[in-house]
């Protein structure tokens, strides 16, 4: 499982950056979602990382630190558990 940290719940979704989705996409690995903000996750598995996209952004956003521009992927956030310590 690729782990993604979020913090925050926009409209019943999160958005997952490019690089992320794609690494699960390229290695055959689902994605482990942990909400900060209340320690919820959530766990798409491999199968189905790309059916369970609801869109991206419009626009790339431009990386603060300078690498490349990227598109947040959305995912409708359905917590599947309550994480007790933060990894």
């Amino acid at each position: 499982m690729i782990q993604v940290t979020v913090r925050s719940v926009w409209h019943g979704q999160v958005g997952v950056h490019e690089k992320r989705v794609n690494l699960a996409l390229d290695s055959g690995q689902g994605l482990f979602i942990l909400l900060v903000a209340n320690g919820e996750v959530m766990e798409i598995p491999q199968n189905q990382v790309q059916n369970t996209q609801v869109g991206r952004s419009e626009c790339r956003l431009r990386d603060k630190f300078g690498g490349p521009d990227y598109y947040l992927i959305y995912y409708k956030w359905v917590a599947t558990a309550k994480q007790t310590v933060l990894f």
